[in-house]
């Protein structure tokens, strides 16, 4: 009894409250969507809260023209009123014009200031020829190593010859370029002069030093002060053409006048040295032709020796020469391959030469100790190489070349022989003399 009071008295009022949500969830989940909470204040048609019909807009065979200032300045056309469908009792509205945004000016093209090539053929600093000074960024090219413009290609071939590193082949050149060859060559050119008659005739050509070698050092630093130009410096010297003669029964060495003995060996010794100092300012003229102007020192230094029965009497005469003066030239690549380029060098300049000679003489009766002149002679110098270039890295270049070096005005040992009086020590300095050199060099050329 008391189970079916309970019963009776909590569960059937819980089911009846279950049921009511129910029914209400469902009637709120079939009924159509209404508007919004409107909460601008202004109260909307009571025809906006039916549901939703289709409409469509149709144009009236006879609707008004409307014209306004702003539709003439649109385009000129006439708008035109749309009814809507009768479905929907919405009185006629006028279609507002629509702004149409301005058409997009045409840009404006300006021609360039220069017209590059789409491709760059090798040029020594192309960025000279515009006023810029050839500098190069970090990272450009092997973390800033080489100078170069703006624009940089890669190199013909950039693998070949064992070039491992991109190379840009618009120019990039080298902060700093050193060459250091061995050059090989020999004296030619100089007059002939006899030194004794009898009993073989015996000349100063006889002498000859053959060939002999020495170094050649040159450094570049290439864009001095930020500018077009390199700066080069220069080394060669040879210091070892001797060339010596001995004769059995001779009796005349023929100095002014000669110098009579009892027969005896007589031994002759004809030394010569060359020394060269250059600096010179470089400039590119195009991808072929670098042209360049500087300074030139070259002193040519020599001693002919006579000495009779192994140096009771002696007589000797030694010739210093010091030439200095200005010098022009060019630089011209006549071939440029992937692995090998062939350049040539050509200078020429006009110096004043310091002369001097010195002649002693000891043993023989009558002739003069020692006898001095000097003087300033004009002379010039000309030179002209070829070398050829085998590339083995991008920074590593072996050279071989041939060279011709062409000296004049110089005071020459055995020419004084005839221009001085061993007697009285009467004459003057004899500076009528001509050398020509020649002969090959070979080294290696570093780039960095």
């Amino acid at each position: 009894m008391q189970r079916a009071w309970l019963y009776r008295r909590f569960m059937l009022p819980l089911a009846g409250v279950v049921c009511s949500a129910g029914l209400s969830l469902g009637v709120e989940l079939f009924q159509p969507p209404r508007p919004p909470v409107d909460t601008d204040g202004v109260e909307l048609d009571s025809r906006a809260r039916r549901s939703p019909q289709p409409v469509t807009i149709e144009p009236l065979s006879a609707a008004p023209t409307v014209h306004s200032p702003v539709d003439e300045d649109l385009d000129g056309r006439d708008n035109i009123v749309y009814q809507p469908n009768s479905s929907i009792p919405f009185p006629p509205q006028r279609r507002e014009p629509i702004p149409i945004p301005p058409p997009d000016p045409m840009p404006i093209i300006e021609s360039p200031l220069a017209v590059y090539p789409e491709s760059l053929p090798p040029v020594y600093a192309p960025g000279c020829a515009m006023g810029i000074a050839p500098t190069c960024a970090q990272g450009v090219y092997d973390e800033g190593v080489y100078t170069a413009s703006p624009s940089c290609g890669a190199y013909d071939n950039g693998n070949a010859c064992g070039v491992t590193e991109q190379v840009c082949g618009c120019s990039c050149v080298p902060n700093w370029t050193i060459r250091a060859e061995a050059i090989i060559w020999d004296r030619a050119g100089s007059t002939s002069v006899p030194l004794i008659a009898a009993p073989v005739a015996v000349n100063s050509a006889d002498l000859d030093g053959g060939w002999r070698a020495g170094p050649r050092l040159t450094a570049i630093k290439h864009g001095i002060f930020d500018s077009c130009w390199d700066l080069e410096v220069s080394y060669f010297g040879i210091n070892g053409w001797s060339g010596t003669q001995t004769v059995a029964g001779a009796t005349t060495y023929l100095t002014t006048p000669p110098l009579v003995f009892a027969a005896a060996p007589l031994q002759m010794t004809y030394t010569s040295e060359l020394q060269n100092f250059e600096v010179n300012g470089r400039r590119a003229y195009n991808d072929w032709v670098t042209w360049f102007v500087g300074f030139r020192a070259l002193n040519v230094d020599e001693l002919l020796t006579a000495s009779v029965n192994a140096g009771a009497s002696t007589h000797t005469v030694a010739t210093r020469n010091r030439l200095y003066g200005g010098q022009v030239g060019l630089d011209a690549v006549l071939f440029d391959g992937d692995c090998w380029y062939v350049n040539a060098v050509g200078k020429a300049g006009i110096y004043s030469n310091s002369g001097e000679q010195v002649t002693q003489t000891a043993g023989f009766p009558g002739a003069q100790a020692l006898i001095n002149f000097n003087g300033n002679q004009t002379s010039f110098v000309g030179q002209l190489g070829f070398n050829a270039n085998r590339r083995l890295t991008d920074r590593l270049t072996f050279v071989a070349g041939y060279n011709l070096l062409w000296v004049t005005g110089l005071a020459l040992a055995p020419n004084q022989l005839a221009a001085t009086n061993v007697n009285t020590g009467a004459g003057a300095l004899s500076t009528n003399g001509t050398m020509f050199y020649h002969g090959v060099n070979v080294g290696l050329e570093y780039a960095w």
